[in-house]
């Protein structure tokens, strides 16, 4: 019953962000939208951390499975994608650095607020 209760919470603020989408002139995506909503609640502590913990972790357990029908679309469509592999070789290593980056020095920012970094 806790996993229902947490994936609920998850999927009301999925469902906000998708409103929030509709509403707003921004082409920012509904998920985004709903992500950032939870993120300022979890940081004012309206949303418990325990709420959505379980069920966040699971989602980030199986996220690499949702790139696979991404994955066979490319491969579907090689032809079209190998005389740009180069760039977006670069273009994935580049971001990977950058996001290494800024997760390093969030994490950092974090640690010397006293914010506790959940394991």
């Amino acid at each position: 019953m806790k996993y229902l209760f947490q994936f609920a919470l998850i999927s009301a603020f999925s469902l906000t962000g998708e409103l929030l989408r509709a509403l707003l002139p921004f082409p920012i995506p509904g998920s985004v939208y709903g992500m950032v909503l939870l993120l300022l609640l979890l940081c004012l502590k309206v949303v418990r951390l325990e709420w959505v913990e379980n069920a966040g972790d699971y989602l980030v357990s199986v996220l690499p499975a949702l790139f696979v029908p991404a994955l066979v679309s490319i491969t579907k469509y090689f032809s079209l994608v190998a005389g740009h592999l180069p760039a977006i070789l670069l273009i994935c290593i580049l971001v990977t650095f950058a996001v290494i980056f800024v997760t390093g020095h969030t994490a950092q920012l974090f640690r010397r607020k006293g914010g506790k970094i959940h394991e």
